[in-house]
């Protein structure tokens, strides 16, 4: 269908089997098998990675990352199945599941703030909005220790729909941010219209800030422009101190990646121990 519109009006392309799409249609179903075992089961965990301030090196918040436990044990990141669930339709059940486990910390944790992942599909899913009301009439000073994230690309695909979800979200206490700003092509028009309080910078355009001009020009537009519409600033995948105290040195809010911390499964904020990670200025 794709060829035919590119060829123009009037044109049709005979179907054929693309070489490899059974195997990836196996693949997948072999994935949404999995996953839903998993839910079954309840081995779907959340692993979590400090967001620091990027001047005093203070953990801010921690990120909620969802994993899988295999039944052998094994711990299988998002990035291995959340494609597949995406296409297949399941990526709903991914995102209420990480949200109750997310409430269950929050609840039990009054100084916690965490921040979640929902899908493009998600943000179209009223039963979502609903559960999340009702797990927020139950604990109502969580509202505002949590973030819910949406991808640049997800906004973008349904942006009228987003726009709403935000509406939302913020109506009922939470923060939103703009996850991998930069990967996509969001407007001034856009980001002003979806009303969100943080945006996070794409990891593309942190790596070896010292020797990439390119990339330090695209922050420092990135974090003008934030602070121009009153916006928090995130940089990803921060991987070296250099590029932290560059960062920290630009204005840039927050910090986050494997320099500051990897994800893990323990909860440091329940241990008596200093919340100084970095020393960034």
């Amino acid at each position: 269908l794709a060829e035919a519109k590119r060829a123009g009006c009037d044109r049709y392309i005979p179907y054929a089997q693309a070489q490899g799409r059974s195997e990836q249609r196996a693949r997948n179903c072999g994935i949404a098998e999995m996953v839903l075992a998993a839910l079954e089961e309840e081995r779907l965990r959340l692993a979590f990675q400090p967001v620091v301030e990027a001047r005093s090196g203070r953990i801010a918040q921690y990120e909620a990352l969802i994993r899988l436990i295999g039944t052998d044990g094994q711990v299988v990141a998002a990035a291995q199945f959340m494609p597949a669930v995406e296409r297949l339709g399941l990526a709903r059940l991914i995102d209420r599941r990480t949200l109750d486990l997310a409430m269950v910390e929050l609840v039990q944790s009054p100084d916690l703030r965490l921040a979640v992942n929902v899908s493009a599909l998600t943000a179209a899913d009223a039963a979502w909005l609903q559960a999340l009301e009702k797990l927020l009439a139950g604990a109502p000073t969580a509202a505002h220790r949590l973030t819910i994230e949406i991808t640049e690309t997800a906004a973008l695909d349904s942006f009228h729909t987003t726009e709403h979800f935000v509406a939302a979200l913020r109506a009922l206490g939470c923060a939103v941010a703009l996850d991998d700003f930069g990967a996509g092509h969001t407007s001034f028009r856009h980001l002003r219209g979806l009303a969100v309080n943080i945006v996070k910078i794409d990891g593309a355009f942190i790596g070896d800030l010292a020797q990439r001009p390119d990339n330090r020009l695209v922050v420092r537009a990135v974090r003008d422009l934030a602070e121009g519409l009153g916006l928090a600033t995130v940089a990803e995948g921060v991987e070296t101190a250099d590029d932290a105290r560059i960062l920290a040195e630009m204005g840039v809010d927050f910090l986050q990646g494997y320099h500051l911390g990897r994800p893990g499964f323990e909860r440091p904020w329940r241990q008596p121990v200093p919340l100084r990670l970095v020393a960034a200025s």
